[in-house]
């Protein structure tokens, strides 16, 4: 039996003819898992449609195997594929119920599962399934420590062709020994472990750049050498030049016509004429070596502290968090200058909490950014709307702070539907444009790339405002707040670090 293969052949793809995602992009993929990596924008997701064929190709081909799966980003809803795992009652399914901890009453109540339970779930029915080509977006979004380990071993037994787009570096590394990387506006392959292929072709980039640096140097050296002779030239040109000279004075006269056919004044203009060849010549070298834009990182925040000494004073009371589960919160208080880690496993009640505590400030009158810990296609789309809708200065100011984010303005206005991370920096910049006093922020790093993160947490790190997070990345969260709120076995302990 032949083994499985994923083949792109000169493939060309866009959401419209103007604008391409991939060009030209030829590839063979066999058995293993290969990392897809780029910035919020750059088309990983796009790749992984073309490949389940959900997408189709303008030009060129996919040829992938019959059987696929692709495992989406979004947990908005459960898919037919999790209503029939949930149903499921062979070895399989309970094997890998087992090995990702999966309780057996999670799929009826959907709606009250933590996002990170939801992905446990998505990720055990694609396994499940075994599917020669599994394409996973996404997968350690949400989850714990611990819980992204037991995904991270369940992944490691697949022995189809896996591509993986994660911002998790640890998974990458581990999972992946090729690595297909955004470059510029296209894809390129490279046989390499992620970090391995990224170190390559930025190191390929800086030297390109050098390069550029180098040739553009020329060029002008060889502009300012061309000029000079063509100043030369000019003045011998005058200088055989009989206009000026009086009708009686032969032997000037005679001199000029001496030199005339000599040549020696005409070297001038053959030096003038070799050096504007030199210089295009030069020029063509420098057209030659394309450098992508780079964009400047990092924002400010628009943040004061309030002139209250309390922003909000919540419980203690009892929170629902499903049918019979409750997290008991004792009486917790937010400063105007708190940095408070809201942390807890998936599913204990993180984000019920944060909901609360918004409510209160809201209710206290405290100016507060909120950014939730995922967005559905339409809350994207709305967003992205309300972007387009506003007036040219206002929308410019949050497109520069997109950009700062990381992000491309110009394909983010025009695109039908943005990525998760795109809407992740718009929902923060429209949260942080105005002068605010407490920023609550859920999972802020899900979607981000590793650029987009490090702006983030500059910007945060010198916030005046009220500080509250929920995050599974320890070195974000151990960077940014003093304070923690431990969510577990249905209780909240507050501590100081």
């Amino acid at each position: 039996m032949s083994r499985p293969s994923l083949i792109f052949d000169a493939v060309d793809f866009g959401y419209n003819q103007a604008e391409l995602v991939v060009h030209g992009l030829t590839l063979h993929l066999t058995p293993g898992w290969t990392a897809i990596v780029g910035a919020n924008g750059a088309g990983k997701s796009t790749l992984l449609g073309l490949a389940v064929g959900g997408l189709q190709p303008l030009r060129g081909a996919v040829r992938a195997p019959a059987r696929v799966h692709l495992c989406d980003q979004r947990t908005d809803r459960p898919s037919p594929d999790l209503l029939a795992f949930a149903e499921a009652g062979d070895r399989a399914a309970g094997r890998w119920r087992s090995m990702l901890g999966i309780e057996g009453e999670w799929l009826p109540r959907w709606a009250s599962l933590s996002h990170g339970e939801r992905k446990r779930l998505q990720v055990a029915a694609a396994l499940w399934q075994e599917p020669d080509l599994l394409a996973l977006d996404e997968p350690t979004n949400h989850l714990d420590a611990a819980t992204a380990a037991c995904v991270r071993d369940a992944l490691a037994r697949y022995r189809g062709i896996g591509l993986l787009v994660s911002h998790d570096r640890a998974l990458l590394d581990a999972l992946c020994t090729a690595t297909i990387v955004s470059e510029g506006r296209g894809w390129r392959h490279v046989p390499l472990r992620p970090s391995a292929a990224r170190a390559t072709v930025a190191d390929e980039a800086r030297a390109l750049r050098r390069a550029r640096d180098v040739a553009d140097a020329e060029v002008a050296r060889l502009a300012r050498v061309a000029q000079q002779r063509a100043d030369v030239a000019a003045q011998s040109a005058r200088r055989l030049s009989k206009r000026h000279l009086g009708r009686g004075d032969r032997d000037a006269k005679a001199r000029i016509d001496r030199a005339r056919v000599s040549g020696k004044d005409s070297q001038g203009g053959r030096l003038v004429r070799q050096m504007q060849q030199r210089v295009a010549s030069a020029e063509a070298r420098v057209a030659g070596l394309t450098v992508e834009r780079q964009f400047t990182t990092g924002i400010s925040l628009a943040t004061q502290r309030s002139p209250r000494c309390v922003l909000a004073d919540v419980g203690p009371f009892d929170l629902l968090l499903g049918p019979s589960r409750q997290l008991r919160v004792p009486r917790l208080v937010l400063g105007a200058a708190d940095r408070v880690c809201i942390a807890g496993t998936n599913g204990s009640g993180k984000s019920t909490l944060v909901r609360a505590l918004v409510e209160a400030l809201g209710a206290s009158g405290t100016r507060t950014a909120f950014v939730p810990q995922e967005f559905t296609s339409a809350e994207g789309l709305a967003i992205l709307d309300d972007v387009r809708s506003r007036a040219p200065e206002a929308r410019g100011r949050l497109m520069t702070l997109v950009r700062r984010l990381g992000s491309d303005p110009e394909p983010l206005l025009a695109s039908e539907q943005p990525s998760p991370g795109e809407v992740r920096k718009l929902a923060i910049a429209i949260g942080l444009d105005e002068r605010i006093e407490a920023i609550v922020l859920d999972e802020p790093t899900n979607h981000l790339d590793l650029p987009s993160i490090e702006a983030l947490e500059a910007a945060l790190a010198s916030a005046s405002c009220a500080l509250v997070l929920v995050s599974h990345d320890l070195a974000f969260i151990e960077r940014l707040t003093t304070i923690t709120w431990e969510v577990g076995g249905g209780l909240v302990v507050a501590t100081a670090r």
